[in-house]
C-alpha cells in the first residue's frame, strides 16, 4: 500500500522524510554537483581576500536567500540584482532595502519561526519578503494568487499566518483574521502600510543574532477546498542547484529574463541560481510579450525562464522586429507543462542551439532537463534524470515496469518534500521514491518521456488516449494561435476529447474549421486521437504557469454549433 505523508511540526519542519538518501548518496551527490557549482560561480574558483565576512554570513544566516544575499553586497556591490516593474536595484541597493523591511517587520513583532505569508507576483513584491525571511529566521507561505478570496482567508487561519505581504490588487478580496501584521508589498492601498514605507521608516532595533533557516511552505493553486501546504526542506549547501547547472550554462553574471512565476518552486529556483551566480533578474508582475522583447534587446539577455505558451508569443513578437538579434542568448528553458515540439523548432530557427526543457514538480522538486543536444535526437523527451535525482516509472502496485512501457513516474532527490502540512492530504511513495501523478516511460537510452497527468489519459475504443498528442498536430495547423485538447472519461466506455481553438488573425485563421482539423488529425494520428467537438474561442484562460485553467473553459453546452463548420458563438469572451 501506498505510505501517507504524515503531518509535520510546522516550526521544524523535522518529523517526517517521506524519502530518504544514504550518507553515500549525499556524498557523492556532493562530489558531482561541486565542478558544476564552480563552474557556474556559484561556488567561488578561488578564495577572494572577503572569506571572513563571508564565512559569517554562513554562520548568522545559514543557507538562505539572505546570506547570498550578504554575500554579492560584499563581492559586487554595484551589480545590477533586479529590474522590475519599479525600475533597478544593485546589490547593495536591494540588500539596504530588505534589511530595512526585515527590521520594519521585526518591529512588528516578526521574528524566528514566525510565517509569512506572500501573495505577490514577479518582482520585488515577492523577492523582498522571500529574502526578509532569511534575515529573520522567519518560514515563508507563499500563496498562488489564483487562490479564491475564501481559499486565501482559510488558509491564513488553518495554517496560520503572523505576518502577510500582498500585491494591492489583492487588498480587500478576503477577509485577513485578526492578529495578522499586513503589509502591500507592490502598489499602496488605503488602511495598509506598504513595503516601502517600512524601508523608509529603518526602523532602529536589533536584529536576530543568528536566524536559522526555515522550511518554506508552497501553496498549491486547487480549484476547490484548500490548496495543499506543500513543505520543502531547506538545504544546508547549495549542491542541490548542481544538477540544473550542469545542464544549463548559467555564469557569472548572467543576465536572466524571468518569466516563470515566482510562487512556484521552479520559478524560485532560479532566483536562487540568479543571486548565487551574482546575475541580473529581469522580472515583471504581468506577462507582455512586448515588453519581454523590448528587455530582453535592452538588456541583451544570456537567458530566457519561461513557459510553453509565453515563449510562443515572445517568438512572435520577436519576429516582428525584422533584424533583431540576441547575441548573447546561452539558454531558453521551458517549465511549468510538457514543451511542445513547435516551440522547440521556433526557438530553434530563431535563436540556435538554446533550448532546454524543464522537468519537475512542486513536491518532487527537479526530476529533469533535456538539452539542446538531447531535444534534437529525441524529440518530445524531457531529458535524462539531473545529478542526484533518482527516476522510476511504476505500476499501481509499485513494481517497475519494463524500458519503454508506460507507466507512473516516480522520483527522489535531496528536496523532495518533507510532506503537506495538513494530515488529510496525502503523499504516494513507493519503492523510496514519491509519485508525480504523471504518466511517462524511460526509453532504451535512459531518456525520459512524459503524456502528462495521468488522469488526463481517457481510453477510447479499447486505445489509450493522451490528449497532448493531438494538442502537438493540431497546433501546427495554419490558422491555429493556441489549442487545449481535453479528455473526459465520465464513466462512458468511450471517452469524449474535446479541443478548444484560438484561431489566428490572418486569412488562414479565417477559413480554419472544424472538418479541417479532424481531417489533419486523423490523418497524421488515429481515428481514436480525433477529437469529437472542436470549439473556437476568443481567448483560453492561461493561469501564470503557463497551463490552462480547465474550470475556466466554457462548457461544450454553452456552444452553438449550428453554424457552417464551426461555432463562433461562443468563448471565453462570448459565452451565451
Amino acid at each position: 500500500m501506498p505510505k501517507a505523508a504524515n503531518p509535520l511540526d510546522p516550526q521544524t519542519g523535522r518529523r517526517n522524510r517521506l524519502v530518504t538518501q544514504t550518507l553515500a548518496q549525499d556524498v557523492t551527490n556532493f562530489l558531482q554537483a561541486f565542478r558544476p557549482l564552480q563552474k557556474s560561480g556559484i561556488y567561488p574558483d578561488r578564495p577572494s581576500g572577503q572569506t571572513r565576512p563571508i564565512m559569517h554570513c554562513i554562520k548568522r544566516w545559514g543557507m538562505s536567500q539572505a546570506m547570498t544575499v550578504e554575500m554579492n553586497c560584499i563581492r559586487t556591490p554595484d551589480s545590477i540584482a533586479l529590474v522590475d516593474d519599479l525600475g533597478e536595484r544593485t546589490y547593495k541597493e536591494l540588500r539596504d532595502d530588505v534589511w530595512a523591511f526585515a527590521k520594519g517587520l521585526h518591529k512588528r513583532g516578526i521574528g524566528p519561526k514566525d510565517t509569512i505569508a506572500i501573495m505577490a507576483r514577479n518582482g520585488r513584491g515577492i523577492m523582498y519578503p522571500f529574502i526578509a525571511c532569511g534575515y529573520l529566521g522567519a518560514r515563508m507561505m507563499i500563496i498562488n494568487p489564483a487562490s479564491s478570496g475564501r481559499q486565501v482567508t482559510s488558509m491564513l487561519s488553518e495554517y496560520g499566518a503572523d505576518a502577510l505581504v500582498m500585491d494591492d490588487e489583492f487588498a480587500g478580496s478576503f477577509e485577513i483574521p485578526d492578529g495578522i501584521v499586513t503589509v502591500i508589498g507592490y502598489g499602496e492601498s488605503e488602511g495598509f502600510e506598504t513595503m516601502q514605507q517600512l524601508i523608509d521608516e529603518d526602523a532602529d532595533i536589533a536584529m536576530p543574532e543568528k536566524a536559522r533557516p526555515q522550511p518554506m511552505v508552497l501553496m498549491s493553486s486547487g480549484t476547490t477546498g484548500l490548496p495543499k501546504g506543500v513543505q520543502v526542506r531547506t538545504p544546508k549547501t547549495p549542491r542541490i542547484l548542481g544538477g540544473i547547472v550542469d545542464r544549463i550554462p548559467w555564469r557569472p553574471f548572467t543576465t536572466v529574463q524571468l518569466t516563470a512565476s515566482m510562487f512556484h518552486g521552479w520559478g524560485l529556483i532560479n532566483v536562487n541560481i540568479a543571486l548565487g551566480t551574482r546575475s541580473t533578474i529581469i522580472a515583471h508582475r504581468i506577462y507582455d510579450p512586448v515588453q519581454a522583447v523590448d528587455d530582453a534587446l535592452k538588456y541583451n539577455v544570456d537567458g530566457i525562464v519561461s513557459s510553453g505558451v509565453f515563449l510562443k508569443s515572445f517568438v512572435d513578437e520577436f519576429e516582428k522586429r525584422g533584424n533583431a538579434k540576441l547575441p548573447n542568448l546561452r539558454f531558453v528553458v521551458a517549465a511549468g507543462n510538457i514543451l511542445p515540439q513547435y516551440v522547440y523548432e521556433r526557438i530553434t530557427d530563431n535563436f540556435g542551439e538554446v533550448m532546454y526543457n524543464f522537468y519537475g514538480t512542486s513536491e518532487n522538486n527537479q526530476i529533469s532537463i533535456a538539452t539542446p543536444s538531447d531535444l534534437r535526437a529525441k524529440p518530445g523527451t524531457v531529458g535524462r534524470p539531473n545529478l542526484g535525482t533518482t527516476v522510476k516509472i511504476l505500476n499501481e502496485d509499485g513494481s517497475e515496469v519494463p524500458v519503454g512501457k508506460p507507466g507512473l513516474v516516480h522520483s527522489a532527490c535531496s528536496l523532495t518534500f518533507l510532506g503537506y502540512l495538513s494530515p488529510k492530504d496525502k503523499a504516494t511513495v513507493r519503492s523510496n521514491t514519491l509519485s508525480t501523478g504523471d504518466l511517462g516511460y524511460i526509453d532504451e537510452d535512459g531518456f525520459l518521456f512524459v503524456y502528462g497527468r495521468a488522469d488526463d489519459m481517457v481510453i477510447r475504443g479499447g486505445e489509450n488516449v493522451y490528449p497532448k498528442e493531438a494538442e502537438d498536430v493540431i497546433a501546427r495547423i495554419p490558422g491555429v494561435d493556441q489549442v487545449h485538447v481535453r479528455g473526459e472519461q465520465n464513466g462512458k466506455v468511450i471517452a469524449d476529447v474535446d479541443a478548444w481553438i484560438v484561431r489566428t488573425s490572418d486569412e488562414a485563421g479565417a477559413q480554419l474549421t472544424e472538418d479541417t482539423v479532424k481531417k489533419t488529425v486523423l490523418e497524421l494520428l488515429a481515428a481514436h486521437n480525433v477529437p469529437d467537438n472542436v470549439f473556437f474561442v476568443d481567448e483560453l484562460p492561461w493561469n501564470d504557469a503557463g497551463k490552462v485553467v480547465r474550470a475556466k473553459l466554457p462548457h461544450p453546452s454553452e456552444f452553438d454549433k449550428s453554424g457552417p463548420g464551426a461555432n463562433p458563438s461562443a468563448g471565453i469572451d462570448g459565452q451565451k
